[in-house]
This record gives C-alpha cells, sequence and structure tokens, in this order.
C-alpha cells in the first residue's frame, strides 16, 4: 500500500517564538492559480449565454407637458408686456394649489394656523407667501357661515378619498362629510366659476349614491371670493 510522501520543510522563528518564514516545498493545493481557485469556490460564477428577448411596439401619441412651476419659470424669464398677463395667472395657480393642500390637512377651522405653520416649516409656502397672511385668508374663508358648519367638527369626514371604479379613473372628492342620514361633497376652487365644475361634483354625487349614501347633495365652494354654489343634480346621472 502506497504510503504518503512526506512534506520536506523548515521553520524559522525570531528569538521571541514568531514565525517568521516557512521554507520547503509547497503543496498541491498551495500551488494552484487563483484562476483554478476561483472557479472551484465562487458558485456565483457562470459562463455568459446570449438570450433571444422578444418584444412588441404599439404605436401612441405621446404628449409633453410643462409642469405649472417649470411654465411660471420660464415666463418671468420672459418676463415682458406680453407675458405679464400669464405670470399672474399661473402665480394665482399656485397660490390656489397651495391653499387647496393646506386645506386637505384641515378637519376643523382651529387646525388652520398648525396647518399653515407646517407648511411654513417645510417651505411650501409659494411665492414668499407669509404665514400671517394665509392664515388670515383662510380664517376669513371658513367664517362664511355654510363653511363654518363644514368645518365644525360635528360630521363624520373624508378628505381626499377615493372612490373606485371598475375599468375607470378613480375619482376623488375634496371633503366628503355624513352626520343624521345624510351625505355633502364639497369641491374646492380657487379660479373662475365654470360648468365643468358642477359637472364633476354631480359624478361625485351620482358615484355616492351608488354606493348607497341617501340625501346626498353637492357644493363647488369658490374659496377666494367666498362664493359657494349648490350644485343641481340630474336624475340621469344616478341610472349609470
Amino acid at each position: 500500500m502506497p504510503t504518503a510522501k512526506k512534506r520536506q520543510c523548515a521553520y524559522f522563528f525570531s528569538t521571541d517564538g514568531e514565525l517568521l518564514f516557512e521554507w520547503g516545498t509547497p503543496s498541491h493545493l498551495e500551488c494552484e492559480t487563483d484562476s483554478v481557485k476561483k472557479e472551484k469556490t465562487n458558485p456565483l460564477l457562470f459562463d455568459p449565454a446570449a438570450e433571444t428577448v422578444q418584444y412588441a411596439l404599439n404605436d401612441r401619441k405621446v404628449q409633453v407637458v410643462q409642469s405649472n412651476s417649470a411654465h411660471l419659470f420660464n415666463a418671468r424669464l420672459l418676463e415682458d408686456a406680453d407675458t405679464h398677463g400669464e405670470i399672474e395667472q399661473l402665480e394665482a395657480r399656485r397660490r390656489g394649489e397651495m391653499l387647496h393642500a393646506i386645506l386637505e390637512k384641515v378637519d376643523t377651522a382651529d387646525q388652520v394656523d398648525a396647518a399653515v405653520n407646517r407648511f411654513a416649516a417645510e417651505g411650501r409656502l409659494v411665492d414668499n407667501a407669509d404665514a400671517a397672511t394665509v392664515i388670515q385668508q383662510l380664517t376669513e374663508a371658513l367664517a362664511q357661515p355654510v363653511a363654518r358648519e363644514w368645518f365644525d367638527g360635528s360630521w363624520s369626514l373624508y378628505r381626499e378619498r377615493n372612490i373606485l371604479r371598475k375599468g375607470k379613473m378613480p375619482q376623488r372628492p375634496d371633503r366628503v362629510m355624513e352626520r343624521n342620514g345624510e351625505t355633502v361633497v364639497v369641491d374646492y376652487k380657487f379660479g373662475a366659476p365654470h360648468r365643468r365644475h358642477h359637472e364633476q361634483v354631480q359624478q361625485y354625487c351620482a358615484l355616492l349614491t351608488q354606493m348607497g349614501r341617501r340625501n346626498v347633495r353637492g357644493f363647488v365652494w369658490y374659496v377666494y371670493t367666498g362664493r359657494i354654489d349648490t350644485v343641481e343634480l340630474e336624475p340621469e346621472l344616478f341610472q349609470n
């Protein structure tokens, strides 16, 4: 029976017993190259192979839309007599979007100060708006008798909740309130009155009725002017 070949080597130590170096014949494993070791020890190595990828391109119309902020920035760069009116319109829209976002965070009138101050702390008041001015503006808006009732804390409240529809885009009313068997839908607007605002609220009311809500009423609230429109509900919408 063959015997294993004994490895011949010598060790050299320092005076304090530390191994300085080893002299002798290296073993077979110690003579393996790095590439051989890598092949044996790395389980993630594999031979790359080309694969066929199938894909299809559909004809779609792509439209590039500029954000309001970018549009306003460019208009300010080119500010002249032709763009002055456009700048005012864009700034008013940005302020309206800011106030809308603040109202999304408000359940009752006494929460306005905290909501505005939080926006100020987060740097979300646009066009260097002053927090005190924004608070005063919203406080005056909520002092309107009808609006004051909406924010008095007596309602079960649903703010910015999606209404899901099978096969269609969800609808998202600004504020839905329920109390004593009555459901009220309110949509905030900060621009000029338009018929489509009423049509939008009509859709919200129709969907809520289809969901089983009763005594549904809808309103469009033009916050800047304090105007509150009662939305006439068309019967045919409730038959779909």
